[in-house]
């Protein structure tokens, strides 16, 4: 288990979270997979992605208009 300190965007918010994949993450924060973009040195991770310890990963909320 990794873990990993997560940088909310918008608004900066930043949580400590342990969590052994991307996914795990996703789960742990309670959002919706579809809704954001979880990044790692500006690259996208899928969701089966390892994460590493000590490492920032970055969570972009995704917004659309109509």
């Amino acid at each position: 288990m990794a873990r990993v300190t997560v940088r909310m965007l918008p608004g900066g918010e930043t949580r400590t979270v342990e969590a052994e994949r991307v996914s795990d993450l996703i789960r742990s924060l309670g959002l919706d997979d579809e809704s954001y973009v979880i990044l790692r040195d500006g690259k996208p991770l899928l969701p089966g992605d390892r994460l590493r310890d000590g490492e920032t990963i970055v969570v972009v909320r995704v917004l659309s208009g109509g």
